[in-house]
């Protein structure tokens, strides 16, 4: 019984890394993404023009 305890709370700890992991990393690259989709905006409005 007790394995399984063990064996579900590492499991349980690994899913919740990668969750924040994952929200982390997509607030410090939702930025870039922003940005680069700004410039490409611009571009595509002044080629227009």
């Amino acid at each position: 019984m007790f394995w399984f305890v063990r064996f579900a709370e590492f499991e349980i700890l690994f899913i919740l890394f990668f969750v924040i992991a994952f929200i982390i990393f997509k607030d410090l690259v939702s930025p870039l993404f922003q940005f680069f989709f700004y410039i490409n905006l611009v571009r595509t409005t002044e080629s227009v023009d």
